[in-house]
């Protein structure tokens, strides 16, 4: 029975991992391609000794990960070499990312089941600590977004690398001597680091050790080795150190989503918003907590004094108290995949509390047997929908290229390989392959949709093109035909899901669109009065688009004078 429990949960979940790897897809389709084709083009930048630009979150490990790999696999080959190799086979380097990652989360998990099960002797609790990895097969990005333990993503690596931090919760939990205690916060601090260098969402975690461990002594060295690592982790983007400050101090400033909004902490309005959204969206794990905190709590006032409480009782508290506090900062910047750094504690909740409790063993049998069997049956359900879903997406992107004579412009959420590499050149990108990309799949250019600008060099090639009685096609996300009014005369043809090929009828004024795109970029580098005298020339040669835009400065300026 050990032997099942400790390696026969992770192979499981090793299997099932991988068959979600084969319903997804490849990775450039549309709901796929965001962010593997990021990390993969950046991995790229590193590799070929490039800065990267893509550090917000700051996903940096998975980088140095990808650029290892790709290095690896052109050993003795000249860089320029090694790009277009990449270019040409980018599904290749993503699915060896992927096989790296998930090798790594599986090694770790079976670790972590290993570790849980050698100190406390106990089956059953080496079970509820593997708890989170059913989780993480039921758990999109977001909807209709592929699945964390299927993709290459900073969240990818975070859930192995909780697994390591996991084997630290129970090492200090378990041991008590001063000895070991020295060890246990050096290595949990360095892991605590690579984590956070991962993805800032892991800040929460600190709590844990920083409430748990034994002495003061051993809270400054956790401290002090986790800002070790992280600027160890962190070496390839040191220059960009000041732009990643000044994107957390917009997020920490503004009140909206990533940094945007009015200046404040917190607009209430929103936070409650997002405290529902949040919560609903992980109930499970926020009930969890929830009733795992009211129990302790009724115990300490049972008990009269933390220092007569339950240590498994005690230990659950901060568990659950982390995973609340993490739930308070996602319900600020709430994104569905945010919450995912604290998953893994969803295990160490239950088995604590496990430790601490009186219930009988065959209850919490049940219980668990119930939670795995209704995991598995909602995880097939799943698989099979996205199975369907990513082939109707495949073989729709064959029949818009089946169109041998047209020209297509793709733009976001289009399920091209071309775009993808596009989209990873250019959002948070360097843009240093695109050219190179235009050479390798002449046929495909990329539009960007929220700037309606051509990304690939060749940008009058819609007037041409029609010029010469060529079809061109627009491909990606559906909208309303409306949408492509600023620059592009054009018709729904085909729909599939939530992907469009609209066929483009006329192009719009070239000029006044550039007027209009100049005065865009001057108001966003804060340019107004530039903004207002680009804005009308492009208004005054008829583009629509250009007309509300002056309305809106119109508006602001009345209420800055009337203030």
């Amino acid at each position: 029975m050990a032997v099942l429990i400790v390696v026969g949960i992770p192979c499981l979940v090793l299997i099932l991992s991988l068959a979600w790897r084969f319903a997804t897809g490849p990775f450039w389709l549309g709901p796929n391609s965001d962010p593997a084709y990021q990390y993969l083009m950046n991995s790229l930048y590193l590799a070929d000794h490039k800065v990267p630009l893509y550090f917000q979150h700051p996903g940096i490990p998975v980088q140095l990960l990808g650029a290892a790999i790709i290095k690896l696999l052109n050993l003795f080959v000249p860089d320029p070499l090694m790009v277009e190799h990449v270019l040409r086979a980018p599904e290749f380097y993503l699915h060896a990312m992927y096989a790296v990652l998930i090798i790594f989360y599986t090694v770790t998990l079976i670790a972590l089941s290993y570790d849980a099960y050698r100190r406390s002797g106990d089956v059953m609790f080496a079970l509820l600590v593997q708890m989170p990895a059913f989780l993480y097969l039921t758990m999109c990005k977001e909807e209709g977004f592929i699945l964390i333990p299927a993709n290459v993503c900073p969240e990818t690596l975070l859930i192995g690398l909780f697994n390591l931090y996991g084997l630290f919760i129970l090492r200090a939990f378990f041991t008590a001597d001063k000895k070991s205690s020295l060890g246990t916060a050096i290595g949990w601090g360095m892991v605590y680091g690579l984590m956070v260098a991962t993805k800032f969402t892991s800040l929460s975690l600190f709590l844990i050790p920083v409430a748990l461990l034994s002495s003061f002594r051993d809270r400054l060295l956790f401290c002090l080795y986790a800002v070790i690592m992280f600027i160890l982790a962190t070496g390839p983007v040191w220059s960009r150190y000041p732009a990643m400050w000044a994107n957390l101090d917009l997020m920490l400033t503004h009140t909206s989503f990533r940094g945007n909004g009015p200046q404040g902490f917190i607009a209430w309005g929103s936070f409650y918003n997002g405290l529902i959204a949040t919560f609903f969206q992980h109930w499970l794990l926020m009930c969890s907590a929830l009733l795992v905190l009211g129990i302790v709590f009724y115990n300490l006032i049972v008990q009269g004094s933390w220092g007569r409480l339950n240590k498994a009782y005690y230990w659950a508290g901060w568990v659950g108290a982390t995973i609340i506090l993490q739930f308070l900062i996602v319900a600020k910047e709430t994104a569905y995949h945010y919450m995912f750094p604290v998953v893994g504690l969803f295990g160490f909740l239950w088995a604590l509390m496990y430790l601490g409790s009186p219930a009988k063993p065959l209850l919490w049998r049940r219980a668990v047997l119930f939670f795995i069997g209704s995991s598995l049956v909602f995880n097939f359900i799943y698989m099979w929908n996205f199975y369907r879903s990513s082939s109707a997406m495949q073989d729709f992107s064959k029949e818009v290229y089946g169109h041998k004579q047209s020209v297509i412009c793709t733009y976001y959420r289009c399920s091209s390989m071309p775009f993808a590499l596009v989209f990873g050149d250019s959002c948070f990108g360097l843009e240093i392959y695109k050219s190179l990309i235009q050479q390798l799949y002449p046929r495909d250019y990329a539009m960007d949709i929220m700037q309606f600008k051509i990304v690939n060099p060749q940008d009058a090639f819609v007037e041409d093109s029609l010029a010469k009685g060529q079809q061109v096609f627009l491909y990606g996300s559906l909208l309303p035909e409306s949408s492509f009014s600023p620059i592009f005369d054009v018709k729904l043809v085909a729909q599939k899901g939530n992907e469009a090929v609209y066929g483009v009828r006329a192009a719009k004024d070239k000029e006044a669109f550039q007027l209009f795109y100049m005065a865009q970029m001057a108001l966003m580098q804060g340019h107004g009065q530039m903004a207002y005298t680009l804005g009308s020339q492009a208004k005054a040669l008829g583009l629509p688009v250009a007309r509300d835009f002056i309305a809106r400065l119109d508006e602001i300026i009345a209420k800055s004078e009337a203030k």
